[in-house]
């Protein structure tokens, strides 16, 4: 019977296999970041020198049940004073889910889909010209290099 390696496994997989020929390249992985709530998890982050962070899914809760995104917009505006600016300097990744997105459970069908994809691009400071500004949804890959002297390079797909 074939085991399926989910997500984070596969990266740790390819974290161990840069670390046995390079330096360490540490990521960390979150989700569920209600802006209403304390975070000092944050503070137990930086201690440990992360050089990525990626964000699972519903990094903000800006969701209501019209799909209104006034509500997203204000949650933003929390979260964006909830969130360390050293944080920023380092690689970001982020995955959208449904309280991100604007509606609970949300799909294809949510009227505001594109309005929100705008406002999460924005408040992620995605660049313009990334392609997740062309096209539907956020998907993305991005490929980190740890070469022998320890030198990083991270390409964008």
């Amino acid at each position: 019977m074939k085991k399926k390696l989910n997500f984070a496994a596969l990266l740790i997989l390819i974290l161990f296999c840069n670390i046995t020929t390079a330096k360490t390249y540490k990521i960390a992985f979150g989700s569920c970041l209600d802006q209403e709530d304390p975070q000092p998890i944050w503070n137990s982050i930086k201690k440990e020198n992360i050089d990525s962070f990626i964000f699972l899914g519903d990094n903000v809760y800006g969701d209501i049940p019209s799909g209104s995104l006034d509500f997203m917009k204000r949650a933003y505006a929390q979260q964006k004073k909830m969130l360390p600016d050293w944080l920023f300097k380092k690689d970001i990744n982020v995955i959208w889910d449904d309280h991100d997105f604007g509606e609970n459970d949300g799909g294809s069908s949510y009227p505001l889909k594109q309005e929100a994809q705008k406002l999460y691009l924005d408040f992620w400071k995605i660049p313009i010209d990334d392609i997740r500004h062309k096209r539907e949804g956020i998907y993305t890959n991005k490929i980190i290099n740890i070469d022998q002297n320890g030198i990083i390079k991270i390409n964008d797909k």
